[in-house]
């Protein structure tokens, strides 16, 4: 039939149907699965197939042209090819990060935990840092405030070039120079008005 077969009432079809053009202008419902089988044909949805689904031979991909791309879920999990989770974003509440399944960033309502070592080539902090363990600082460090210290070992050289003040004792198991001067055993730094000598 080379002309238009035009059909007011359900048609029923046992057996397999190929069409070269279909359009559907209602509701279309199928219980069983809808293949594409072809490389680089996709599936488009949208007044102006917005968005599209499809495998290029390598690679699957969903490509959005209009607005965002918007994922709602109470809970989101991506994971990788073997299952194990690299993202997951819990309804109002945190977000995880993995490495090969392992967390290692969380949020949360006061900011975000990281589990291992965080390596930062800057870091600018505004408010109160509360550090539990030790601090190694491999570098110089500039301190332009007030810095309080419970204790405090130095291993190399250190200079001053403005006042010093210990208010209490003080030891010094190395060498001390005072205005070029080096001190030796039983003498004792005297203020001199305009500096200290031994």
């Amino acid at each position: 039939n080379n002309g238009k077969l035009s059909l007011l009432r359900d048609l029923d079809v046992d057996g397999h149907t190929n069409l070269d053009n279909v359009s559907i202008a209602g509701v279309t419902t199928t219980t069983g699965h809808i293949y594409i089988d072809a490389d680089n044909r996709r599936l488009f949805v949208g007044a102006d197939n917005d968005i599209s689904i499809y495998n290029d031979g390598s690679n699957s991909r969903i490509e959005n042209g209009s607005g965002q791309l918007i994922i709602k879920s109470p809970t989101l999990a991506i994971q990788d090819g073997n299952g194990s989770n690299q993202l997951i974003s819990r309804d109002n509440g945190e977000v995880e990060l993995f490495y090969n399944g392992i967390m290692k960033l969380e949020t949360a309502s006061s900011g975000i935990s990281v589990v291992g070592t965080t390596t930062s080539t800057q870091l600018a902090i505004t408010g109160v840092s509360t550090f539990t363990g030790a601090i190694d600082a491999n570098g110089d460090l500039d301190v332009d405030g007030h810095t309080n210290l419970d204790n405090l070992s130095i291993a190399g050289v250190t200079t001053f070039t403005g006042t010093a003040e210990f208010d209490s004792n003080a030891k010094f198991d190395s060498t001390i120079t005072a205005d070029g001067s080096t001190g030796t055993n039983g003498q004792y730094l005297k203020s001199t008005g305009s500096g200290v000598a031994w």
